[in-house]
């Protein structure tokens, strides 16, 4: 039995995936995602249902979280097409959504920083929220996102394809402007969350998701990206069990 992280009743455990499963499955059987990891050490493999946790929640507590990854998946990739692109001098600069549900969204977010931070997993072990642990959970089982500037998110896709594929990289801790972020991976897109009480910084207030608002999604360069650094790095140590097809679209080769 345990006493569920979520909603503190006690129940058989249950495996809850800490990054959906939905944002692992792909429809070329061919190409299954690889799971890179966060750092220049980490060790990639692949998986078809991502990485779950058995000693977060119970069955109730999984029902409150399944019905924000369906909508997070749903939105993101499912209604993918809905999305509008952003132009400006025939560059395209992002996307943007008309029709979203604000709250579902960003509780979705939140939710997996959440089970990131509470997770006794080797994978996660960057991922502490602290003393804003307990708010986030609060917020999930009360429905209540909270002002946009409160654990602002703001969403980029990556314009490079592969990502499509399903390949993942775990939730990263950095700090912009000295102010406290993480990124959380969804296949192409990328969720930067602020955990930080201090302001947003205001180059970022255009493109915080808020309620009544369209869904600003920024397009994000891959080459040249910190990100394309950690997972060249990984590649050329492990080149040996990465997927040729993987290998070859991430390094040029």
């Amino acid at each position: 039995m345990l006493v569920c992280k979520l909603t503190g009743n006690i129940g058989k455990p249950i495996k809850s995936h800490i990054i959906p499963a939905s944002f692992f499955e792909v429809h070329n059987q061919k190409y299954p995602p690889l799971i890179m990891g966060n750092k220049s050490g980490s060790f990639p493999k692949i998986s078809r249902q991502g990485v779950y946790d058995q000693e977060i929640v119970i069955q109730e507590g999984e029902d409150i979280l399944k019905r924000l990854d369906q909508y997070g998946y749903e939105t993101l990739v499912k209604n993918k097409k809905d999305f509008e692109p952003i132009v400006l001098n025939s560059e395209v600069l992002g996307f943007k959504l008309v029709d979203y549900d604000y709250a579902r969204l960003k509780l979705f977010v939140l939710s997996i920083l959440w089970r990131a931070s509470v997770s006794k997993k080797a994978e996660f072990s960057k991922v502490s929220l602290g003393p804003h642990e307990e708010i986030f959970r609060k917020m999930i089982l009360d429905h209540q996102p909270c002002d946009p500037e409160v654990y602002s998110v703001q969403f980029f896709i990556f314009d490079e394809k592969i990502f499509e594929l399903g390949s993942a990289l775990f939730p990263a801790k950095e700090k912009i402007e000295e102010i406290n972020y993480y990124r959380v991976y969804l296949r192409e897109f990328i969720a930067l969350v602020k955990v930080d009480r201090r302001k947003s910084l205001k180059c970022f207030s255009p493109f915080i998701i808020r309620p009544n608002s369209a869904l600003p999604i920024v397009k994000y360069n891959y080459k040249g990206s910190s990100e394309e650094r950690v997972i060249k790095d990984i590649l050329s140590k492990n080149d040996h069990i990465i997927p040729a097809w993987f290998s070859k679209a991430t390094m040029g080769g």
